[in-house]
């Protein structure tokens, strides 16, 4: 759908997890509301009552504030520490409305439109977190999962009240960087990167799926991108090495 003016209504429908992905590190938008640097996003999110785009941005204040398609600052509002990777959409309450998910060094948020702290949010985990928000929709039914990894070698597995997920088994001993999940066929793979570039492969319930000699040798940290195929073995992984290089290794290498 093309929208041409933003004062068209309509009721947006959201489904399933949509990643607001940073359009540029360390910017500055220029409006007449915003005065400070933007040091994380700007974050293209959904309004859910228009379904236009408008920006979520965090200060180098560690303030987060969301602005609109004029370039308004709706809301701000302090959070614990600079935005880790991504934010993530998500109707967490089924009523199609979306909130922003995500995690800082020192905390796991969920936030409406309205800059409001949904209920069991934030979380402050210890020791700090090492992760970026990982929201997992195992089965596309809106049952969300919100996993971060701490420097505790451990992984936090959430359900949509904050609580901790019944039945979680997972058993680590490296600092993950990144998580991400996948399904192959009717299997869940749940897919951890450690700070060594180590891989994990675990059911949702934590316990070890597939196991694997291929390292993401000098890997920087950062976000990966998952390339799944028929068989673990075929399902290709591109990361960036700490120079800069990006490179593509498959799991079964």
């Amino acid at each position: 759908m093309n929208i041409c003016s933003s004062k068209l209504e309509f009721h947006f429908v959201p489904t399933g997890i949509i990643t607001a992905n940073s359009q540029e590190e360390e910017s500055n938008i220029t409006t007449s509301a915003i005065t400070q640097k933007v040091v994380r996003g700007p974050f293209q999110v959904i309004n859910h009552n228009t379904g236009l785009k408008e920006q979520f941005v965090q200060y180098e204040s560690d303030e987060v504030a969301l602005i609109d398609v004029e370039g308004k600052e709706l809301w701000k509002k302090k959070v614990n520490g600079k935005i880790l990777g991504d934010v993530t959409q998500i109707d967490a309450l089924k009523n199609n409305k979306l909130q922003m998910a995500f995690s800082t060094e020192n905390g796991i948020y969920l936030i409406d439109r309205n800059g409001n702290d949904v209920s069991g949010f934030p979380i402050y985990p210890k020791p700090a977190v090492t992760s970026p928000l990982h929201v997992a929709d195992y089965d596309g039914t809106k049952k969300y999962r919100l996993l971060v990894a701490t420097d505790g070698n451990h992984i936090m597995n959430l359900n949509i009240n904050g609580k901790d997920t019944e039945g979680w088994k997972y058993s680590g001993n490296t600092i993950t960087m990144f998580i991400d999940d996948f399904k192959i066929a009717n299997e869940d793979y749940l897919m951890t990167v450690s700070s060594t570039g180590q891989l994990g492969f675990y059911k949702r319930t934590g316990e070890s799926r597939y196991k694997t000699n291929t390292v993401l040798t000098d890997y920087n940290g950062e976000a990966c991108i998952v390339k799944t195929a028929a068989t673990i073995q075929e399902v290709s992984i591109t990361y960036t090495t700490k120079n800069g290089e990006e490179k593509t290794v498959k799991v079964g290498t």
